[in-house]
Formats: structure tokens, C-alpha cells, sequence
């Protein structure tokens, strides 16, 4: 198979659920890039390499690093969760604090959409009762300071002209 009947697998997947995407392409590779929100915060930033190879890289960003005082727990923690997983596995990069959820295969002729489909779904859809212990040992106040700066930023523009008499 080529390059572009390799990207074409991908695209048809993110197709099946007619997701918007961005996609760059090279000579060796193309990345498609995808990102995903809940209750309106971010909640990770996909990308999806594929090699001329056939090799099929899949990656899920969380959109925090973890600080240096906390990689020291953060990886037991991830080294206990990832222990019992056959697949997709969240790491912990100790250098910067980036935190994936990732998996790799070989893409081969047979394959369908639907199965890169539910590949992708198995990186993306990060298990709420870790996704929340990862976000309390990097972040305890990330969630409720995005939603401040929501709630707050829909109220200042709501009221931006309101004068008060």
C-alpha cells in the first residue's frame, strides 16, 4: 500500500463520525490533528501519524503538563494503571511533563475505517477515573479555573454593553 492509501484509511475513519481535522502532508508522512473539548474544556489534543511504512502512530495529548514536583507520582500512578493494559498506554514524559495516551500498529491492505476507527477511540477515550486522578495529581485547580474563565468571560461579553442607570 502507499502513503495516501494509508491517510485515506484515517480519513475515512474520522469520516464515520464526520469529525473536522487538519492534515499536513510530507514525503515520508502525513499527521492529521484533531482536538476534543468536554462540557467546553479542552480535553486532548489528537494526532495521528502515518508512516509511509504503513506504521500508524496515534497519540492523545493532555492539554497540561504535569509540574516537575508531581512526575515523581504521576508515573506510579501510570505505571499501575498501564500495567494491566494491552493497548493503548498513558506516559508520562519526565523531561517536560507532557502526558499521551498512545498506541502503534502496522497498517496493512485488509484494514478497514472501522477498525482505525475504533483503534483511535481506544486512544482518545481516556478513562474518566484516570483521566480525573492524572488532572488532580498535575492540576488539582485545572478544571475549576478553566470554568471560572468561562463562566466569567460569557458574563463580561454578555454584559459588555449593559449600562446601569
Amino acid at each position: 500500500m502507499t502513503l495516501e492509501k494509508y491517510s485515506n484509511l484515517v480519513e475515512k475513519a474520522f469520516g464515520i463520525k464526520n469529525w473536522n481535522y487538519s492534515k499536513k502532508n510530507s514525503e515520508d508522512k502525513t499527521v492529521f490533528t484533531i482536538n476534543f473539548s468536554e462540557d467546553g474544556i479542552d480535553h486532548t489534543k489528537c494526532k495521528v501519524y502515518v508512516h509511509n511504512n504503513g506504521i500508524c502512530d496515534m497519540e492523545a495529548a493532555f492539554p497540561f503538563n504535569c509540574p516537575e514536583d508531581n512526575r515523581v507520582e504521576l508515573s506510579y500512578i501510570l505505571t499501575e494503571y498501564n500495567f494491566s493494559k494491552r493497548y493503548a498506554t498513558i506516559r508520562l514524559d519526565l523531561s517536560d511533563g507532557d502526558i499521551i495516551n498512545s498506541y502503534s500498529f502496522d497498517m496493512l491492505p485488509s484494514m478497514t475505517p472501522e477498525f482505525v476507527l475504533k483503534k483511535f477511540l481506544g486512544v482518545k477515550d481516556i478513562e474518566k477515573e484516570i483521566y480525573d486522578t492524572v488532572v488532580k495529581t498535575c492540576k488539582p485547580n485545572y478544571l475549576e479555573e478553566k470554568k471560572i474563565q468561562s463562566e466569567s468571560s460569557a458574563t463580561d461579553r454578555k454584559n459588555k454593553f449593559k449600562i446601569d442607570l
